[in-house]
Parts: C-alpha cells; sequence; structure tokens
C-alpha cells in the first residue's frame, strides 16, 4: 500500500500557489495506485482554496493525446472540463511573456520545449513549488521543484 510521507502533507500546505506538471493530472484521471494518495491530497487542497494552482495550456495538451489517440471523446471532454473549471486551478495560457521566459529557461537548462513552457507558464503565475515527477527539472532555479516519487512511502 502506497501512502503519502508526512513530508508532502506538511509541504503541500505551505505553499499560497503550486504549478502543476502534466503528470500529476494523468497519475490522477487514470488512477495511478502508486501516485493516488498523493494526487487525491494535491486536488483536495486545490478545491477547498487551501493553495491557489495553475498549470501550462501544454498540459491540456499533452492529456488530450491519448483519449484522442484512442478515439474516446467522452475522456477528452471530462478532461478538458475538468482543467477549465476546477475549483482554484488556473490554466495558463502561452504568450510572448511565457514564450520568452521559456526561451531564457530551455537556453539556460536544455530543456525540452514542453518542460520549459510548463515551468515559465508557472513562473509568469506567481507559482512557488512545480509538482512534477521529472526529477531533472531539480536543477532549475527560481521555483521549487516537488518531485512527487520523494514522498511516496510504501509497507
Amino acid at each position: 500500500m502506497v501512502e503519502i510521507s508526512k513530508d508532502f502533507e506538511d509541504i503541500i500546505k505551505e505553499f499560497k500557489a503550486i504549478a502543476l506538471d502534466t503528470q500529476v493530472f494523468i497519475y490522477h484521471f487514470q488512477e495511478n495506485t502508486t501516485y493516488l494518495p498523493l494526487t487525491r491530497r494535491i486536488f483536495e487542497t486545490i478545491e477547498h482554496g487551501e493553495t491557489a494552482a495553475s498549470t501550462s495550456v501544454v498540459a491540456l495538451m499533452e492529456i488530450l493525446v491519448k483519449p484522442m489517440h484512442e478515439g474516446n471523446s467522452k475522456a477528452v471532454e471530462e478532461y478538458k472540463f475538468v482543467l477549465q473549471t476546477f475549483p482554484n486551478l488556473k490554466l495558463q495560457s502561452m504568450d510572448s511573456v511565457v514564450s520568452e521566459k521559456a526561451a531564457e529557461i530551455r537556453a539556460t537548462y536544455n530543456l525540452r520545449t514542453p518542460d520549459a513552457i510548463q515551468l515559465a507558464s508557472a513562473m509568469i503565475a506567481k507559482a512557488e513549488a512545480f509538482l512534477t515527477n521529472d526529477h531533472r527539472l531539480k536543477r532549475v532555479e527560481g521555483i521549487q521543484i516537488i518531485v512527487l516519487k520523494e514522498y511516496r512511502k510504501t509497507d
């Protein structure tokens, strides 16, 4: 059984604004048993207004690929609805400010374009932390990177 570490409970409460990487949504939507206790807590915290959250339109694009490929229009509509209406979650659009910040991040850290856009969107939205499962992003400065796998407890 996978549980949430006490550290995660404390950490998630300390931020007024967080940003979510695509994996957080995918784990939650697909009810990934390894990460579901963490994602439930994240989304409960956001829904109850304990923290504000944002994600980039890149997350929407990445989330929709699999159900579109599979022809699952019901999942496509559900995922779009959730990302556009979830309480206290802002879908950060792509504009020239985000593009320039993403270029700076990509040039500095040699990241893939989607990762750079996600991080730039988080920074522009003034998120204090970026929740992901990509440990390579921990080297990025200017925002605290929270890697989910570091906060799982297993029996």
